[in-house]
């Protein structure tokens, strides 16, 4: 009983503003009543609420998925789970462009922050040795554990972004809802990549943070999830126009060469793989190809209809150019990409790690590209 009542008044002041010393001091009567009687969904839930209060997302996270652990049904307690990830993805995307120069004790900042102190010597005239990914990853997963990171990430993109802003979600909202390819997309090239196991494609990951090319271009690396689409393990540089997408496949084809393997297969594409499999024209590079495709006019209306639709609010390209060097959310996916190499039967994974972190995002995406 008395229990219950320490619950009830601690929802009660929960409604109201409270100080950091009043949450901290509610905090510690939770903390020492979840000594006493175990596996109380309330008392963890509570934990759950403070900790998001003062802006603890990881903390926050894990207590109120104990609480749904023990009751599922409790005050929306899944509901909660879902915005909070959510917030926790916007934040580790935040931390990819900004490094907070305040301190602050969120556990999701400090860990980035000291993953972002990992250095490395990158010389593109020198093969990557298997030793060298096995010692940086060794060092980010000790920071991983040492701040009690939950690993769960339902992502599985590296991307370095500079210069030129891409606006992939309109395109793809006019191609999904009106099966039109927007005119931007018939001048987007893209060199393509195709590491041939999970080892390759963390190589080419440190490859991607440390190009120079004159001009700067947006490069991603990635494991194929997508449904129709071939391919495991891909790496993408995107240009504007054939000759950008020629000079940077002669540079990277180099730097491959010395860095990662002679032998690794590259080639450049147009565009993105959906819309090659919807109009397969569209895949021919050279303007010259008696079969080469160009934009239909007719599709502009229906540009028009999706850009002055009021409830589609697309993501905002933030004005700045990601950070080099290792972020949270990048050791996240690089979790599950091996993750990914072990589901896949890729054994180049066990070089890394012998056991990888379980990743139900890659699980529920493998099962419906496999469907």
């Amino acid at each position: 009983m008395e229990v219950e009542k320490i619950l009830e008044k601690i929802d009660f002041e929960l409604k109201n503003k409270l100080t950091l010393d009043e949450l901290n001091s509610f905090q510690d009567e939770l903390q020492k009543l979840e000594v006493k009687i175990k596996n109380n969904h309330k008392i963890y839930y509570y934990l759950g609420e403070i900790n998001y209060l003062k802006l603890q997302l990881e903390e926050a996270i894990y207590y109120f998925k104990k609480s749904f652990s023990i009751n599922n049904f409790y005050n929306n307690v899944k509901d909660k789970i879902t915005k909070l990830e959510k917030e926790k993805f916007e934040l580790l995307t935040y931390l990819t462009f900004f490094d907070p120069t305040i301190q602050n004790p969120n556990s999701i900042i400090i860990a980035n922050k000291d993953l972002q102190k990992i250095k490395y010597d990158f010389n593109p005239q020198n093969k990557i040795e298997d030793n060298f990914i096995l010692q940086i990853y060794s060092k980010i997963k000790d920071e991983l554990v040492k701040k009690n990171i939950d690993q769960n990430l339902r992502y599985s993109q590296t991307f370095r972004e500079e210069e030129l802003k891409y606006q992939c979600s309109r395109h793809h909202e006019v191609f999904f809802r009106y099966n039109a390819i927007p005119k931007y997309c018939f001048d987007c090239y893209k060199i393509q990549i195709n590491p041939r196991n999970v080892l390759e494609l963390l190589k080419l990951y440190f490859v991607f943070d440390n190009l120079n090319f004159k001009k700067k271009l947006f490069r991603k690396c990635m494991v194929e999830l997508r449904k129709n689409i071939e391919g495991t393990y891909k790496g993408l540089i995107y240009c504007i126009g054939l000759e950008e997408a020629e000079l940077a496949y002669q540079n990277i084809k180099e730097i491959l060469f010395k860095t990662i393997n002679k032998d690794i297969p590259l080639i450049i594409k147009r565009g993105c793989a959906e819309f090659t499999i919807a109009y397969p024209n569209y895949g021919h590079i050279d303007p010259k190809h008696k079969d080469f495709m160009n934009y239909d006019n007719n599709w502009i209306k229906y540009e028009e209809m999706v850009d002055n639709d009021p409830s589609i609010n697309f993501p905002k390209n933030l004005e700045e150019k990601s950070l080099s060097g290792i972020t949270l959310r990048d050791a996240l996916v690089i979790n599950n990409w091996l993750y990914y190499a072990k589901s896949i039967g890729d054994d180049t994974y066990k070089v890394i790690s012998s056991d990888p972190i379980y990743s139900e995002y890659i699980e529920e995406k493998l099962s419906i590209k496999s469907y």
